[in-house]
């Protein structure tokens, strides 16, 4: 039976997962936020600095295309 008190999310439910949830979420095993290393900026977990650039160049890509690549193709349709 679950005490009430007692987090859904131990070491002895988790396991190794327990650490990479708290890791992506900013926070250390006791809750707390993590302590940001030399030359971390506080940009946030790496996962998430890869996530923001690949989405940002993404988004450019996509603009380039319906900008200047999707009419050319129309016009080149329409000839």
């Amino acid at each position: 039976m679950l005490n009430n008190s007692q987090p859904y999310c131990s070491p002895q439910r988790a396991g190794a997962y327990l650490d990479g949830t708290l890791e992506r979420n900013g926070l250390d095993v006791k809750g707390r936020p993590l302590a940001l290393g030399p030359g971390d900026g506080g940009a946030g977990p790496p996962r998430a600095v890869v996530r923001r650039a690949a989405r940002s160049g993404a988004k450019a890509l996509y603009r380039v295309g319906r900008e200047r690549v999707a009419p050319t193709l129309r016009r080149w349709g329409q000839a």
